[in-house]
């Protein structure tokens, strides 16, 4: 249940937690913030400074987060540089605030022999606001974690809502387009 190299909790573990918060949230009518996180240019960390020092970067981005989020919250590893938390009974303007202070924590640690700082972008969707399926709400945050990356230009937090579908699609389209 715990990923061996960060010590946070693994993707099958944590995806079993928020299906348990869904059916457990549901029936009192209470709600929770799914938070996902990527590290900004991951593969230029390995790439420049190695994986051992990626690896370490892995380890500590979790740390930080911990010491972030309350003791009741869950911290997962959803894949590779990749991370899920789970903000229980928290509002939209709470879990906006818990994700910006994780961000800034990480964006002002500096990782030994690293000349740039690391950041992260983060999503997040809201139960039961945006979604009653644990599907949706992954579903939503990525949407909402790809605005953060590629629209705000990495380094930040953004919270799912209908204009976000829009944007993106628009942005797709107009890629297409180039394409041709």
């Amino acid at each position: 249940n715990i990923d061996i190299l960060t010590k946070a909790y693994t993707r099958d573990k944590v995806m079993d937690i928020a299906e348990d918060l869904i059916s457990e949230y549901n029936n009192i009518n209470i709600e929770f913030a799914l938070l996902m996180i990527d590290i900004d240019k991951f593969k230029n960390v390995n790439d420049t400074y190695g994986h051992q020092f990626g690896d370490e970067v892995l380890r500590k981005i979790v740390e930080i987060t911990k010491k972030n989020v309350r003791d009741t919250d869950i911290v997962g590893r959803y894949g590779g540089e990749e991370f899920l938390i789970l903000l229980q009974g928290v509002d939209s303007h709470n879990a906006i605030s818990v994700a910006e202070k994780i961000r800034k924590s990480i964006e002002e640690y500096v990782f030994p022999k690293n000349d740039d700082s690391v950041t992260i972008s983060i999503g997040i969707s809201h139960f039961p606001t945006n979604g009653y399926l644990l599907d949706d709400l992954i579903f939503k945050s990525d949407q909402a974690l790809y605005f953060a990356k590629e629209v705000k230009g990495r380094n930040s937090v953004v919270n799912w809502n209908e204009e976000i579908v829009e944007i993106k699609d628009l942005k797709n389209f107009n890629l297409e387009v180039n394409i041709d």
